[in-house]
């Protein structure tokens, strides 16, 4: 892990100068809190891996990147990419709409190569217009999360269906680290 981050760095180094480079670094380290922000201010909901992860803290299954509910995906995308960007300086993140969901738009990195759509591109946040049904929503340190219950109740309508057969695993791991920590706090 030492040895890639530090390949990381050095590429990050080369060509350019250190301060905008260190704006970089500081605007990826700080991403999460940047984020969370965004979703305060703006009344979004964090939904997803982020969300078991709020409620369940270390027996979550890790993740990179959020998964938000907004009334104005496309605004909250704009914002979060400008803020990003500012933060870091220079035009180091793109927003597009997803491929796969056509009101959801992806927010991503570009990378160390700098350029957009490549194969070292990261995704940092997708967002998503709210679903029409109904959520529960808590709040923890200010920020909106999807209930556990919710989730619990998409998990189990991914598994059923059988066009998200390549998330089933995802899934079936989240629910069971899920039922673990229910069964474990119940007493």
């Amino acid at each position: 892990m030492i040895n890639k981050s530090a390949n990381f760095v050095a590429k990050l180094e080369r060509g350019s100068n250190n301060m905008s480079k260190y704006k970089e670094l500081n605007t990826l380290a700080n991403k999460e809190k940047i984020i969370l922000n965004q979703v305060k201010k703006e009344g979004s909901v964090v939904y997803g891996a982020r969300a078991i992860k709020a409620h369940l803290k270390f027996a979550a299954r890790p993740t990179r990147d959020f998964d938000i509910h907004s009334k104005t995906p496309v605004k909250s995308a704009m914002n979060l990419r400008k803020t990003l960007n500012r933060r870091a300086g220079g035009k180091k993140f793109y927003d597009v709409k997803s491929r796969y969901y056509g009101k959801t738009r992806k927010v991503i990195y570009v990378g160390l190569d700098g350029k957009k759509q490549t194969r070292d591109d990261v995704g940092i946040a997708d967002i998503t217009p709210f679903p029409n049904r109904k959520i529960k929503i808590v709040s923890l340190n200010g920020v909106n999360y999807v209930s556990l219950a919710d989730v619990k109740y998409d998990k189990r309508k991914s598994l059923k269906d059988k066009r998200f057969k390549f998330r089933h695993n995802k899934d079936r791991e989240d629910l069971n680290r899920i039922n673990n920590y229910e069964e474990a706090t119940k007493w």
